[in-house]
């Protein structure tokens, strides 16, 4: 474990330390994998993710939904800034309760990825080379930029924790694919964005698809209006789940080629913490618990402007 603390922030925890990827590790930790998976990835998590590139920009929009319970309600962010040269730093969103699980992350080139739970089971991956393992999504964080180099690292493995889980897969271009444990789903040749909810996307044709979060992202998303800040935003809150069995526990509005990133909390999308990824890093690696950190620097969030209000707090 190490602690790393920000000039006059108390709000940082010792992070669990990511040990170098060997292939040693490829064989000890699957099985830790498939738990902190399975942990995760339930069949009732209703998620929504979406990448989207419109004139000049491009944003990732993701709700992190889960039941009301106790054990998916305490999160944290984590700051790792590069540690080499030929190194990205990058920043992860996870639950206090599955520690070593990155749930979504995003890299300092602009690569993003975030996952939908699936109810199916997909067996083994028969062609990969090796098996991946909780840290294997660390160095892809650290050492690829592009969602290209991104698909050819992951081509390499058979990944054990998405028998039940599809991963949206993004850079700051726009390019974007869905990744299953066997199959790639590229975003369609002439569209400008890509949508993930809870089915297969492989397997499930359009005409079948009934998941009315996807529906409404496609209807929204297709209009062609402008993408900013508070179009993403405003898609995620009508994407919310609905009733009182679930709620979005977080959401993010990524800028992908900025690298800034709009945090709101518990289906709250009146207040956001804007968190500025370049800056963050250069102040060391931390976990910030996540009710910590929207009380302490969060703003209301102004619609107008797609940003915070320098008004109080």
């Amino acid at each position: 474990m190490i602690e790393r603390r920000c000039p006059g922030n108390n709000l940082s925890r010792p992070v669990p330390r990511s040990p170098r990827y060997t292939p040693r590790m490829s064989r000890a930790v699957p099985f830790l994998t498939i738990l902190a998976f399975a942990w995760i990835a339930t069949p009732v998590s209703p998620c929504t993710i979406f990448i989207v590139e419109r004139d000049g920009v491009v944003f990732a929009g993701a709700n992190e939904d889960n039941a009301v319970a106790k054990r998916f309600s305490e999160h944290w962010v984590r700051f790792f800034p590069a540690e080499k040269p030929d190194e990205l730093g990058y920043v992860s969103f996870g639950y206090d309760t599955a520690p070593l699980v990155d749930q979504a992350a995003v890299n300092e080139a602009g690569l993003f990825y975030d996952f939908n739970a699936l109810p199916a089971h997909d067996g083994v991956n028969e062609a990969a080379e090796r098996i991946a393992n909780l840290f294997t999504f660390k160095v892809m964080l650290r050492t690829c930029r592009t969602l290209d180099e991104a698909l050819e690292f992951m081509s390499r493995y058979d990944f054990p924790g998405m028998t039940r889980a599809q991963m949206v897969l993004g850079d700051a271009t726009g390019a974007s694919a869905i990744v299953e444990r066997h199959t790639v789903t590229r975003r369609d040749p002439g569209a400008d964005f890509q949508i993930g909810t809870n089915f297969r996307t492989s397997t499930t044709p359009r005409n079948k698809i009934t998941c009315w979060r996807y529906k409404l992202c496609n209807k929204r998303l297709s209009e062609g209006d402008a993408v900013s800040v508070e179009s993403v935003r405003s898609l995620l809150e009508g994407s919310m789940p609905k009733g009182d069995r679930y709620i979005s526990w977080y959401s993010k509005v990524i800028d992908l080629k900025a690298g800034r990133i709009h945090l709101f909390r518990k289906a709250d999308f009146t207040r956001a913490v804007v968190i500025d990824l370049a800056k963050e890093l250069e102040l060391g690696e931390r976990e910030i618990d996540m009710d910590e950190l929207m009380e302490t620097k969060s703003k209301p969030y102004a619609p107008s402007g797609g940003e915070v209000s320098e008004g109080k707090r």
